[in-house]
């Protein structure tokens, strides 16, 4: 009886597994990267009408602090934009009716340590949801 596995064969077929598992924990890596700075633009990006302030915010990196199979710890930052309209739209008779002279913007950074924690399983996959917020 012939061998069915020669060993050339045998460490092609552990170099591919090898290589798709590393291949799928970075995909996994990157997708829990992407997901926290979306919940951390979100934290940031806020409006109060009242006052005419608003915040928006773009998170650039994402540091995966701690994770296991059913949660994790990201640290992501960015910046925020502040802006405030202040008497925006009360001198509607002025000479120029864009004039944002009135308005005022601050761009600062911005960074936030969340714990989000992994919903759901089976063939529909999974999703990270956010569980707590630390600023």
């Amino acid at each position: 009886m012939d061998k069915i596995f020669s060993w050339p064969v045998l460490v092609g077929i552990c170099g591919t597994f090898l290589v798709v598992w590393i291949s799928l924990q970075f995909l996994s890596t990157m997708r829990l990267q992407e997901e926290a700075k979306d919940i951390g633009d979100r934290v940031f990006s806020w409006e109060w009408p009242g006052q005419d302030w608003q915040s928006s915010a773009k998170m650039t990196e994402a540091e995966i602090v701690r994770r296991t199979d059913n949660d994790a710890v990201v640290r992501v930052s960015g910046k925020q934009t502040l802006t405030n309209k202040t008497n925006e739209g009360a001198e509607k008779n002025s000479a120029s009716p864009l004039d944002i002279s009135k308005q005022r913007s601050e761009t600062v950074d911005c960074s936030v340590t969340l714990t989000l924690y992994r919903q759901g399983t089976g063939q529909a996959g999974y999703q990270w949801v956010l569980g707590r917020v630390e600023l």
